[in-house]
């Protein structure tokens, strides 16, 4: 069961106050995605999980906090441009700003997983396209995290199977299993293992549709 409120929130750019969803609790009952996407009830709070100032476009995970560089990036020609976005789902537009922002900020992990959760909010409005550039916008982010010494998680292997869901969605089969075949032998764990050779199996399905955790166990 998932508890929320209406809190009234005091934007730390304009000063002005608003209210949004805020979580009081929630659960995390089933198997997580191929990406990491939280199965119900935890799933259908990702409204709550970005908050958008209805005055001046601020958004972030809680836009009561602000940090370096903001102020002058929301103003940018960039960032207006994805705020009043046609192209995506309010609710992604608002997360790929957060994720500019904290780009901005050089925390390029939070901003691939800024990032993923856009991909999340468009396959919610079923737009496949926005979606998928959503997800290759994501593989470019991990890639630029690496070089910079970041990773999107702790756990040795994630990052690359993470990168392989990705890409699968998109549809970029080629890329993601020459990822796998040049990677794979290096993956001690033996869950991400696993997920990879059920992500060759779905690759040679060209199947981009979504699939949980528990379906790779059993695929084993």
């Amino acid at each position: 069961m998932t508890t929320m409120f209406k809190g009234t929130v005091n934007c730390r750019i304009c000063s002005k106050k608003s209210e949004h969803d805020i979580i009081v609790s929630t659960n995390t009952f089933g198997s997580l995605d191929l990406d990491t996407r939280p199965p119900a009830h935890m799933r259908y709070t990702i409204n709550t999980w970005v908050q958008r100032c209805p005055h001046c476009g601020y958004c972030a995970s809680n836009i009561e906090k602000v940090s370096k560089a903001v102020d002058s990036r929301i103003n940018s020609q960039k960032y207006q441009y994805q705020l009043g976005s046609s192209k995506y789902p309010e609710l992604a537009s608002s997360f790929l700003c957060k994720a500019m922002l904290e780009n901005v900020n050089g925390d390029l992990a939070q901003s691939t997983w800024t990032t993923i959760h856009a991909a999340w909010a468009c396959d919610d409005s079923r737009d496949d396209q926005s979606a998928k550039q959503c997800r290759i916008q994501a593989v470019n982010l991990i890639r630029e995290a690496e070089l910079s010494g970041q990773t999107i998680s702790d756990e040795p292997g994630a990052d690359l199977a993470i990168t392989v869901d990705l890409l699968r969605r998109a549809g970029h089969f080629n890329e993601a299993l020459k990822m796998i075949e040049h990677k794979q032998g290096e993956i001690e764990d033996e869950m991400i293992r696993n997920i990879l050779e059920f992500q060759k199996d779905l690759i040679s399905r060209y199947d981009t549709s979504c699939h949980a955790i528990n379906e790779a166990i059993k695929h084993k």
